[in-house]
């Protein structure tokens, strides 16, 4: 009986890390994609940098600044699935409406990642917390290790970008397995998406989760310290076990 209840215990100390282990998991790939998401959907956010970043007067002189604001909306707005159509494409080569496409494709994808990976993580995190008295307890640990996980990937990521060219061109070769999205220097999209621009896009998504991983970690230490005092961790009894005489 003694190895019975040693493996019962056993086992479910195994389900409860690889509990933690999907939660944590599941969280710090939220807070990633949750940041990008955020990011491409802020036209005003995605403006600003894109003035601060093209030089789309290298690629045509006749582009002034303000028409090339208006090429650069336009580009976004389609990218993010605002507008079935772009309004000003006679602007582009057939190659980078070809790339255009594909990427609209690409970020459509990446949304239903976002919304499907968020209401899957709501609700197995609600279902473990009112169906497992140790609900709270794997929710607390995944937070705290969601936030070790999201800092310790950030500041990876922050460091393979510190080589953003290398790191841009293998993002590049992963998510587009051919080489469309090799342009020539002279020609628009490359002077409007510039590689600073992705740079510091990059930037932003790292700094915000890094902020959010640390936020997750100090939320774990609350959540722990507020159950331990109201909830469980006040009301537990220690566990006493009485001999019990066996008659011969």
């Amino acid at each position: 009986f003694a190895v019975f209840v040693c493996m019962a215990a056993e086992a479910s100390a195994r389900i409860h890390a690889f509990l933690v282990c999907i939660v944590a998991v599941c969280a710090a790939l939220l807070i990633f994609l949750g940041n990008y998401v955020f990011l491409v959907s802020n036209s005003q956010y995605l403006s600003s940098l894109g003035a601060a970043t093209a030089t789309s007067h290298l690629a045509k002189p006749s582009i002034t600044s303000d028409l090339a604001a208006k090429i650069f909306s336009d580009v976004t707005a389609y990218v993010k699935g605002s507008q079935p159509m772009l309004s000003h494409s006679s602007y582009f080569t057939q190659e980078e409406l070809s790339h255009l496409a594909d990427v609209r494709n690409k970020v459509e994808k990446s949304f239903y990642l976002f919304y499907l990976l968020a209401a899957a993580s709501s609700v197995f995190a609600f279902s473990m917390v009112l169906r497992n008295s140790m609900g709270i307890s794997i929710i607390r640990r995944a937070l705290s290790a969601a936030g070790i996980l999201t800092v310790a990937l950030a500041l990876f990521l922050a460091l393979v970008s510190l080589s953003f060219g290398s790191a841009f061109v293998a993002f590049h070769k992963i998510l587009f397995s051919s080489s469309q999205w090799l342009f020539p220097q002279h020609y628009l999209l490359v002077n409007l998406f510039t590689e600073e621009f992705f740079a510091a896009f990059a930037r932003d998504v790292v700094v915000g989760s890094i902020i959010q991983g640390i936020a997750l970690f100090i939320a774990a230490v609350v959540i722990g310290r507020f159950y331990d005092a109201n909830g469980a961790g006040a009301n537990r009894k220690p566990i006493s076990y009485k001999p019990v005489k066996v008659k011969a």
